[in-house]
């Protein structure tokens, strides 16, 4: 049964619990000033429902302010599904599915972190407020369009830099080889890119090793490699104090949400000269593919409308160094004025 929170700043939460009380997923939108609130579920194990809670509401807060940026009609929420607290995952989406019945229309759910096009099968088995589910984007994994988001980012912040968005020899470390890690390695590779690897999953990491022959960072010499590029793309928080004492890249790019452990790291990050881009200026591509396709565009405008990111980051960059922020402060003022 879910259950209504009462949480600030937001349009509505709620949770659904099983017969033994245990939270198994959690509903949240941010805000539906744009329009519907648009936003992926998510289905991976938690510390506890309390954490699960912290990073729904963090994650449909970023939704909101990356379909801002991106001037899309969309609102912005987040689905998590608790896996360690479920037993029949077709189960609790069939559940979840009632429940955005239930939201007529206020919730489109899509894929995330632990679900894919099968999934939204089985959401979509019983609510039409479903995209991204099989034959939704034939030309193109929807992770493809968050990677080539991420990659004309790089480009700009390249060009900001170097005047020059010349990606050959640069040395590049992907964290995190999932789709989207995957996808952008792919196109760094195939541009002439050095780049390196790593990713948690141990059998996943030597198929892509001996898949493409690229080298694995070793974790405890970070300090002593030097990168154009660190592209976060897999677990949030991986960006810490420690690690920015360490790190020596000049910009820092990717698909991970919430990469940062904590927001006020975008001073330190400054201060050492680290162009940081924030994760929802820069991981868009996706939810501008759903928009896009929903308008009927052919798979060429889309394309086109996820590489306007490379003009977006390229302005913030360039006014933030004319007021001296961090681009990640004046990419919170911008999207703060339009939710006011």
């Amino acid at each position: 049964m879910w259950q209504t929170l009462n949480v600030d700043g937001y349009e509505y939460v709620a949770k659904l619990k099983n017969q033994n009380g245990h939270t198994q997923a959690i509903l949240a939108i941010h805000s539906l000033k744009q329009g519907p609130a648009l936003g992926g579920c998510r289905f991976q194990t938690y510390k506890d429902a309390d954490h699960a809670l912290r990073e729904v509401l963090y994650l449909a807060k970023a939704m909101s302010f990356k379909n801002a940026l991106a001037e899309l009609p969309f609102g912005g929420g987040k689905i998590v599904l608790i896996e360690n607290n479920i037993d029949s995952k077709p189960a609790v989406l069939s559940e979840t599915a009632e429940f955005l019945n239930e939201l007529n229309g206020a919730y489109i759910a899509g894929p995330d972190i632990g679900t894919n096009e099968l999934d939204m099968d089985e959401l979509r088995k019983h609510s039409e407020h479903v995209v991204c589910y099989t034959g939704f984007i034939k030309e193109a994994p929807l992770s493809s369009l968050t990677a080539l988001g991420v990659y004309s980012a790089i480009k700009a912040a390249l060009f900001f830099l170097t005047d020059n968005t010349e990606i050959k020899n640069k040395q590049i470390w992907i964290q995190g080889l999932g789709k989207t890690g995957y996808s952008l390695l792919t196109r760094c590779l195939h541009d002439g890119a050095l780049p390196t690897i790593s990713e948690k999953t141990p059998t996943l990491l030597e198929q892509v090793k001996r898949q493409f022959s690229v080298p694995e960072i070793n974790q405890n010499q970070i300090s002593q490699y030097h990168f154009d590029v660190f592209s976060p793309c897999g677990e949030s928080g991986t960006i810490t104090s420690e690690f920015i004492n360490l790190i020596n890249t000049s910009i820092i790019c990717g698909s991970a949400n919430a990469p940062l452990l904590e927001d006020n790291l975008i001073y330190p990050l400054h201060e050492k000269g680290i162009v940081f881009l924030p994760d929802y200026l820069v991981n868009a591509g996706g939810v501008i593919g759903i928009a896009s396709t929903l308008e009927n565009n052919d798979f060429s405008t889309t394309q086109q409308k996820v590489e306007r990111i490379y003009e977006r980051t390229l302005a913030i960059l360039t006014e933030a160094q004319a007021l001296n922020l961090p681009p990640a402060e004046l990419t919170g003022q911008i999207v703060r004025k339009v939710f006011g």
